[in-house]
């Protein structure tokens, strides 16, 4: 007997770090909180609940492996469920179809400490509200989940999200996946009403306070959906690094939220700034895709844009795909002394509005000459283009002081130039 379990307990060894608890092949349920000098808990299958589980200085150390089963993962405490809270904390799930459900500092996410979460097979759910799946601070923060259809449900502050000193990770290797981080939290912008993301790669600092940390979020493959709103999918704030990358699949990223966190119709205009490989205040950031006929939304300052002395880059490897983000600074493009930079190798592409790397001269954040100025460039490289701005295939085209769009033949030459100071391209350019 095992306070806190029940089910078939097969053994409680005891050892310097603390008890290791080995449960049965049958249904178990464990309250973890309840099981006291307990560290790691081992069950051999079935379909189990675990609730709670926090990670703390009362209990700094917690290692979960269950080998099999369809089971749940519960709780409201933070520090659960891999996550870590001036601790190390480590789930391990084998197989089956899981549901892990959280609020705070949960599901690979660690709060000066380490937080680690692996699922290998199963068609699993995560739902969290903050500082969830892949977040850290002060730390390192994983969520690994090998195969299956998953998805990923979070408020702010997650899936690949690293704040100061921290790095966060999220890395999904196979299946038609769903991620969704937004729909809850209003945003500061208040001509802009939206609602806060931070998340799915995102690398940020507290402004004037702390320099950011580093956040990824990786996609080994599969049609996935990306749901975000502000500042989310690949980029860095406040000198931060943010990183982004889908291998391959037909992929969907969606700017703003379609429906609110909980389920319910929008309140607010669907309006999402920063996203899509983007850079702000000294910070980096970059989306990759390497394969699949790919759309991005967005409204605003997405799609490769820096801000304010920062570099974005959106690259596409492969696909014909839509870059569908409309409003101003989007589809590679500096502003205020940044490098924007937006890249498609190949496919018959279509690149909405009328943005297309498009450098002003206007720079209020530092004194020219100084700084450099804007730096603005969509690149494409092979296939049969439309560009909103009326650039032609095999064109360069210059836009703005230092703004411009090239259009390459696939091993070929263009034929045509766009301005007096542009060239003809010639093979081997």
């Amino acid at each position: 007997m095992v306070e806190g379990a029940s089910g078939t307990i097969l053994a409680r060894i005891a050892t310097a770090a603390g008890d290791i608890v080995i449960g049965g092949r049958g249904a178990n349920t464990y309250q973890l909180d309840a099981m006291e000098g307990v560290s790691a808990v081992i069950d051999l299958g079935g379909d189990d609940v675990y609730q709670e589980g926090s990670v703390s200085l009362a209990r700094p150390l917690l290692v979960i492996l269950d080998l099999g089963g369809n089971d749940t993962y519960q709780g409201s405490k933070p520090g659960i469920q891999g996550g870590a809270l001036l601790g190390v904390s480590m789930l391990v799930d084998v197989e089956g179809d899981d549901v892990y459900q959280a609020k705070d500092i949960a599901q690979g996410s660690a709060l000066a400490g380490a937080g680690i979460l692996i699922d290998y097979a199963g068609d699993d759910t995560y739902v969290g509200l903050r500082r969830v799946q892949g977040h850290a601070l002060g730390g390192i923060g994983v969520i690994w989940d090998q195969e299956g259809n998953d998805r990923y449900h979070a408020a702010m502050w997650a899936q690949g999200f690293g704040n100061p000193l921290g790095f966060g990770v999220l890395e999904d290797t196979a299946g038609d996946d769903t991620y969704y981080c937004g729909g809850l939290y209003y945003d500061s912008y208040p001509e802009t009403p939206g609602y806060e993301g931070w998340g799915q790669g995102i690398g940020a600092g507290l402004r004037d306070v702390a320099d950011g940390g580093i956040g990824v979020i990786l996609d080994g493959g599969g049609d996935d959906t990306y749901e975000f709103d502000y500042i989310a999918h690949g980029g860095g704030y406040w000198l931060g690094l943010g990183f982004a990358r889908d291998f391959g699949g037909n992929d969907q990223r969606l700017g703003a939220t379609r429906k609110m966190y909980n389920g319910d119709a929008r309140r607010e205009r669907s309006f999402q700034r920063f996203s899509n490989g983007f850079g702000c205040h000294y910070a980096l950031g970059f989306l990759f895709d390497d394969a699949g006929d790919d759309t991005y939304g967005g409204t605003i300052m997405g799609l490769g844009f820096a801000w304010d002395c920062a570099v974005a880059y959106l690259m596409d490897f492969g696909g014909k795909d839509r870059y569908e983000a409309t409003g101003g600074g989007t589809q590679g493009q500096g502003r205020q002394a940044g490098l924007g930079v937006l890249f498609d190798y190949d496919g018959d592409d279509v690149y909405l509005g009328s943005g297309q790397g498009l450098a002003t001269a206007q720079i209020s954040y530092h004194s020219m000459p100084s700084c450099g100025g804007n730096f603005s460039f969509v690149i494409d490289y092979g296939g049969t283009d439309q560009y909103g701005c009326q650039a032609k295939n095999n064109s360069y085209n210059k836009r703005g002081n230092n703004g411009f769009v090239i259009d390459r033949p696939k091993n070929g030459s263009s034929t045509e130039t766009v301005g007096a100071t542009n060239r003809q391209a010639t093979p081997g350019d």
